[in-house]
C-alpha cells in the first residue's frame, strides 16, 4: 500500500514513480494507493498513476 498526503505535483513525481514502479522488474499482484490525505494533485501526479496502471 502506498499512502499519499498533502500535494502531489511535479515536485514529488520522481518519488511517487519510484514507490509505485520499483519492484525490481517484478509486477506486483496488486497496488493500493490511499489518496485520502491528498489535498491537491496536478496532471503530473495523475500521469504517474496512469503509468503505474499501464505497467501492471
Amino acid at each position: 500500500m502506498v499512502t499519499l498526503r498533502g500535494e502531489t505535483d511535479h515536485a514529488v513525481t520522481n518519488e511517487l514513480t519510484e514507490a509505485l514502479l520499483s519492484y525490481n522488474g517484478a509486477t506486483p499482484p496488486r497496488t493500493v494507493v490511499d489518496l485520502s490525505g491528498v489535498t491537491f494533485m496536478d496532471s503530473s501526479g495523475i500521469n504517474v498513476l496512469i503509468a503505474a496502471h499501464q505497467a501492471v
